[in-house]
């Protein structure tokens, strides 16, 4: 099935403020809400990475990112405008409750293919 893959990167987090488990946290009290709200629960995976950059004397050299990736599943939500509009308010919410940091939204149509578990 041809669907979409979105991804959403916050830049420049704390290293030691920041962790993956804190932002699954996030993401779920976002994703939850909306759940509530449209009945779409908007699932992500999360991947950590690091960036080096050039700085000054009072910043730090590396800074977490978090990418975190959505795919829509066309059996479980069959609009994609109706995803789209549950993406953007779980996204906003987190982004919110993060400070609003810098970040990158990337969207690809993929071809998506589920099994389940025989």
């Amino acid at each position: 099935m041809v669907t979409e893959r979105y991804t959403i990167t916050f830049f420049d987090l704390d290293c030691e403020r920041y962790t993956a488990d804190l932002i699954a946290a996030l993401w779920d009290v976002s994703a939850e809400k909306i759940y509530e709200e449209n009945n779409i629960y908007v699932s992500g995976d999360i991947y950590i990475g690091y960036s080096a950059r050039q700085v000054n004397e009072k910043e730090t050299p590396i800074s977490i990112a978090f990418s975190i990736v959505s795919t829509r599943s066309p059996v479980e939500v069959q609009s994609e405008v109706d995803f789209w509009n549950a993406y953007q308010l779980v996204t906003q919410g987190i982004r919110s409750r993060l400070g609003n940091p810098c970040m990158s939204l990337s969207k690809q149509e993929v071809d998506f293919f589920y099994f389940q578990k025989l």
